[in-house]
């Protein structure tokens, strides 16, 4: 994708944390850079989806002690 395009799509002002383009010669963006703190943040924010996916997936299952769950986890 063209820089300008992605430009268009992400304006600075909506994502201040990018901080610069890395574009090949053929005009292709390659890479974007972020500030460290936004990339941590970002990375947190990842992290706690799939928690929350995770979650999601097992909700309707019935807990088990963790005995039970030991047991369970050696005889496979």
């Amino acid at each position: 994708m063209k820089l300008a395009e992605i430009q268009a799509e992400l304006p600075r002002g909506d994502f201040p944390w990018i901080s610069e383009y890395l574009v090949r010669p053929d005009g292709e963006v390659d890479k974007v850079v972020l500030d460290y703190p936004a990339f941590r943040a970002l990375l947190e924010e990842h992290e706690d989806r799939a928690m929350a996916r995770a979650m999601e997936e097992v909700a309707s299952e019935t807990p088990i002690a963790r005995d039970e769950a030991l047991r369970q986890l050696e005889g496979d």
